[in-house]
């Protein structure tokens, strides 16, 4: 999906959140309706699925249609990923999931050179429809890139230029179409995100915290077709009237394979010191400072509280589907941000709360593998270096029995 133009899900964090995504429409064409006192015998429909890239926008590919009409000289490619940062407030709408994407056309040439500047691979499936089939389908991307019918709200995983693909083809081929698709019943959207994350583990985990409960639903059916390769696969596997859909399959571009580049610092490293770190400072509590141990406390809880304000932000104040329902809250809460600012004061409340607040995260980590959001692995260290922290404080170890007397 593309940015603006540039296309694309930038859903990373946010999202950087994540980016089905290709660079867009340079060579944007002005269009005027086919002709439909006739058929083409020169009019080919295919469907373009373009590789992942190194930006954060590409992480997960592209899907887009192409439409050749050798009578006419027209070599055009529909993409739905396209939206356009001039947009005013750009930023605040794509952070509340209110930014409008659109159907943006471009010739082949222009997409073609995009990708491979790019070092994207580019894959053609040929549809093997009837000509008034494929009429349809060139009348219906026609109509939807003029100015009133182009823009659309998207939504990562059910709406988005993958997703609008799928669903263009299904309503112009008629009843003799059919996807042949595998089961998915024991594969959730968060699972079936993971092998594109695998080479940017800091990316997965911020995707990870910030994806809610919903992403862990079991996908069913036709929603698997959210992700590019899967609605290649599914295509290759489809039939129209009894024969594969798909006539004709090609690699267009393939760049050269580059060695695979993983971060040397991982996710689980991190918080595997950080809680040992925790798990020291309460051991060795002497060897420090009183108002060095509440300084260090106060930024930790400072900071989860922020990630809570946020997860809060991203559940209720957005238009993201995938990022409500989210169980983080459950040891991210947003009031660790008052907690961390009295933590040096003479309050009862900070005392009672770090003790809610240790028994809220030693259920997340005992009993939320029962729950489909299930705890993140590479946390677990952190978490339980929180727990003991917060034991501390409501124990009122040192230094807080010198705070509370």
């Amino acid at each position: 999906m593309q940015a603006g133009f540039r296309s694309g899900i930038v859903f990373s964090l946010l999202f950087s959140f994540v980016g089905l995504g290709t660079r867009a429409a340079s060579g944007y064409v002005p269009l005027s309706p086919p002709s439909t006192n006739s058929f083409s015998d020169g009019l080919r429909i295919s469907v373009l699925t373009c590789g992942t890239g190194s930006e954060l926008y590409t992480l997960f590919g592209h899907s887009a249609i192409r439409v050749v009409d050798s009578s006419r000289g027209l070599d055009l490619v529909f993409n739905y990923g396209t939206f356009d940062f001039s947009d005013p407030h750009f930023y605040w709408k794509f952070l509340r999931g209110k930014l409008l994407y659109f159907l943006s056309v471009e010739d082949f040439p222009s997409f073609y050179q995009e990708y491979a500047l790019d070092q994207r691979s580019v894959r053609e499936q040929v549809l093997d429809l009837p000509p008034s089939v494929k009429q349809r389908i060139e009348e219906a991307l026609f109509i939807n890139a003029q100015p009133e019918y182009r823009f659309y709200r998207y939504d990562f995983i059910f709406d988005n230029c993958t997703t609008r693909v799928r669903d263009l083809l299904k309503r112009a081929i008629d009843d003799h179409f059919q996807w042949h698709l595998r089961a998915h019943e024991s594969m959730s959207f968060r699972q079936a995100l993971h092998p594109y994350l695998q080479k940017v583990p800091w990316i997965e985990l911020g995707i990870n915290i910030l994806l809610g409960a919903r992403a862990d639903r079991l996908i069913s059916g036709e929603e698997v077709m959210f992700l590019p390769d899967s609605l290649e696969w599914a295509l290759s596997q489809a039939s129209f009237n009894g024969h594969p859909l798909v006539k004709q399959q090609m690699v267009i571009y393939q760049p050269a394979r580059q060695a695979d580049d993983y971060p040397l610092v991982k996710p689980w490293m991190v918080m595997m010191l950080i809680g040992l770190w925790l798990v020291f400072y309460t051991w060795r509590v002497n060897l420090f400072k009183p108002s060095v141990v509440i300084w260090m406390d106060q930024i930790c809880f400072f900071l989860i509280g922020c990630v809570g304000l946020f997860l809060a932000f991203m559940w209720w104040g957005t238009n993201h589907s995938m990022t409500k329902d989210n169980d983080q809250l459950i040891w991210a809460s947003p009031l660790y941000v008052p907690f961390a600012l009295w933590l040096n004061r003479h309050k009862q409340w900070v005392r009672i709360f770090a003790g809610i607040m240790a028994m809220l995260t030693a259920a997340y980590l005992s009993a939320g593998w029962l729950f489909a959001q299930k705890p993140i692995p590479a946390l677990i260290p952190f978490l339980i270096g929180i727990f003991i922290r917060l034991m501390a404080i409501y124990r009122e170890q040192a230094p807080y029995r010198i705070i509370h007397p």
